[in-house]
């Protein structure tokens, strides 16, 4: 493989978060290559980011889920994290708290994330030869 910095101009992360439960949240994705450490020493964190509570209804139910679209770029130090053969990613989840009434959390509340990372790549026609050969 040609030098990495060479080669991955910049990556771009778009993510959907949807948020179904009745308070807001603040959500941030950890890129690492150490599961059992990834919210200490990940090399990549994305975000925070803000999400609305859902609608609910007069009882505080959630009636309607709220969608938020995100984008953020990776620097070049960041795509690096992209080198490694193995590397995994986890949502840090933080529950914002509510006016006096509180909130009452279902069995069918949940958020979703779904995401996909876009790295933009140099080709040219020698440049993944191996140049020992």
């Amino acid at each position: 493989m040609p030098d990495f910095d060479e080669t991955f101009v910049y990556g771009k992360i778009d993510a959907v978060l949807t948020n179904h439960l009745p308070l807001g949240t603040r959500v941030s994705l950890f890129i690492g290559t150490n599961s059992s450490t990834i919210f200490e020493d990940s090399m990549v964190v994305i975000g925070p980011f803000i999400l609305q509570s859902a609608q609910t209804d007069d009882e505080g139910h959630v009636s309607e889920a709220v969608n938020s679209v995100l984008t953020d770029s990776l620097t070049s130090d960041e795509i690096q994290i992209f080198e490694n053969e193995l590397i995994y990613i986890a949502p840090k989840v933080e529950l914002l708290p509510t006016g006096e009434g509180g909130a009452i959390i279902l069995g069918n509340d949940y958020i979703s994330i779904t995401a996909t990372a876009r790295l933009k790549v140099k080709a040219g026609e020698h440049l993944w030869e191996d140049n020992d050969n």
